[in-house]
C-alpha cells in the first residue's frame, strides 16, 4: 500500500500556491523507508555509482535548460515562468526521488507498472463518477482539481487539469495492461484494461484517436509474439459489446449522445460537409498556436513571456518552448528523452525482454505525437508518468522474463 501511495501521489499530486505535493508527498514517504531501513543496507543501495552515473546525463540536460531559461529571463528582463526556470530543476528532484525510492524498496520494474495501471485505473473510476453524478445532478465538480473553474457535461477529466491529458494517461494504462497481461497471463489486467478503456471515450478527441491506433496495434503485436490471441478477441468482442451499449444508453440520456458528438464530430463533420476537420484543430494551426518569432535573439533563447505580460503561448509543447525558452532549450529537452528512451532500451536489451521494449516505444510515440496537441514534455502527471517508467527501469531489480517476451 505505501508503494501504491508514493506512486499516485507523484502522478496525481497538487500543486496548491507554492506547495508541491508531488514532491512533498513522496518525499514524506521515502523519509519514512529510509529511516526504517538499516542504515548501512540503505547507504549501500543507494550509493550505487554505475545507476547514478546512468541518470546522470539526464540531470545535465535539464540543469542545463534551466540556465538558459534563467539567462533568457535576464537578458529579456522577461516574466517569471515556472514553467520555463523551475520545471527542469523539479524534474531533477524527480529523478533522485524515484532512484531512491526503488534502490531503497528494491522495487521490479514489472511491479512499478502495476502501480501505475492502478493509480490511473482510481483516475479512470473518478471520471465515471464524474460524468453519472453530474447526469444525475447530485455533483459537478466531484473531485475536480482545486484550480479548475469550469465543468463540462460530456467529458470530464478525472484527476487530471485538461482532457487530453485525462485521455492520454488512459492510453498509456491501457499499453501498460495489456503488456503486464501477456507478461503475467493473468486475466485480471485484461479486466482492468476493460475497466480503463471506455473513459477514454468521456476526455479527449486527440488521445481517443491515439489510443484507437495504438492500443489494438500492440495487443495484436503481443498476441501474435506470444501465440496466444483469446486476449485479441475478448477485447474486440468487449468493444461490440460496449458500442451496442452506449448506443442503447443514448436514448435515455442525451449526455451521451451529446458525448458521442463531441467526440467523433471529425467523423461527423466528414459525412455532412467532407471535411474532417473541426474548430480544435483549426484552432490549434492557426496562427493563435503556430507562430514563431522573426528575432534571432528569441529563437536562440527565447522570449521568457507568458500570459502575464500579454503573451499567448502555445498549446503545441514544442512551439510552446522554441518561443519562451529558444531552440536550444528545444533541442536539450528532446535530448534529454532521447538518451533516456536509449538508455532505458539498453538495460531492457540485456535483459531480453523485447516486449517491455515495445511498451516504453509505444507510450513515447503516444508522448510525442500528443506534444503536438498540449504541452507535455516533462509535464506534471503525463511527463511524470514516462518518467516514472523510465527512471525505475534504469534503477530497478529485475525478473526473469517468460518466453516469447
Amino acid at each position: 500500500m505505501l508503494d501504491f501511495f508514493f506512486i499516485f501521489s507523484l502522478i496525481f499530486g497538487y500543486k496548491l500556491g507554492l506547495v508541491d505535493y508531488s514532491i512533498l508527498l513522496p518525499s514524506c514517504i521515502l523519509l519514512l523507508v529510509y529511516i526504517g531501513n538499516n542504515n548501512n543496507i540503505s547507504q549501500r543501495l543507494l550509493l550505487n555509482k554505475v545507476l547514478i552515473n546512468r541518470l546522470l546525463p539526464i540531470v545535465y540536460f535539464l540543469l542545463a535548460i534551466t540556465l538558459i531559461s534563467a539567462f533568457s529571463y535576464v537578458v529579456n528582463n522577461g516574466d517569471f515562468v515556472p514553467e520555463y526556470i523551475l520545471k527542469p530543476i523539479r524534474n531533477i528532484l524527480l529523478i533522485f526521488i524515484i532512484y531512491a525510492y526503488v534502490r531503497l524498496r528494491d522495487i521490479k520494474i514489472e511491479r512499478i507498472l502495476i502501480l501505475v495501471l492502478l493509480s490511473i485505473a482510481v483516475h479512470s473510476i473518478v471520471i465515471y463518477l464524474q460524468y453519472i453524478l453530474y447526469i444525475l445532478d447530485i455533483s459537478k465538480d466531484f473531485l475536480y482539481h482545486p484550480s479548475l473553474t469550469w465543468t463540462s457535461p460530456i467529458r470530464k477529466v478525472g484527476l487530471s487539469t485538461g482532457f487530453p491529458s485525462a485521455g492520454l494517461i488512459i492510453v498509456m494504462a491501457s499499453l501498460i495492461a495489456v503488456y503486464l497481461y501477456f507478461r503475467t497471463r493473468k486475466y485480471k489486467y485484461i479486466l482492468l484494461l476493460f475497466l480503463i478503456t471506455p473513459a477514454i471515450f468521456i476526455t479527449a478527441r486527440s488521445s481517443m484517436y491515439i489510443y484507437i491506433v495504438l492500443v489494438p496495434a500492440f495487443l495484436l503485436y503481443l498476441s501474435i509474439s506470444y501465440k496466444k490471441y483469446l486476449a485479441v478477441i475478448t477485447y474486440f468482442i468487449f468493444s461490440l459489446c460496449a458500442v451496442l451499449a452506449v448506443y442503447i444508453l443514448s436514448f435515455k440520456f442525451p449526455e451521451i449522445q451529446g458525448s458521442i458528438d463531441k467526440m467523433f464530430v471529425n467523423l461527423v463533420n466528414y459525412i455532412k460537409y467532407g471535411s474532417f476537420h473541426d474548430y480544435s484543430t483549426e484552432h490549434l494551426i492557426s496562427s493563435d498556436h503556430l507562430y514563431f518569432s522573426d528575432s534571432v535573439k528569441d529563437f536562440l533563447i527565447g522570449n521568457s513571456r507568458d500570459k502575464s505580460s500579454g503573451f499567448q503561448q502555445s498549446d503545441i509543447s514544442y512551439v510552446r518552448i522554441l518561443t519562451g525558452q529558444g531552440v536550444f532549450a528545444v533541442i536539450l529537452y528532446l535530448a534529454a528523452y532521447f538518451y533516456m528512451y536509449s538508455a532505458s532500451q539498453a538495460s531492457i536489451k540485456i535483459f531480453f525482454d523485447r516486449s517491455l521494449g515495445f511498451l516504453l516505444g509505444f507510450l513515447y510515440v503516444a508522448l510525442f505525437i500528443m506534444s503536438f496537441k498540449g504541452h507535455y514534455v516533462f509535464s506534471r502527471i503525463v511527463g511524470d508518468v514516462i518518467l516514472i517508467i523510465s527512471i525505475s527501469i534504469l534503477s530497478s531489480s529485475w525478473t526473469k522474463p517468460l518466453r516469447g517476451g
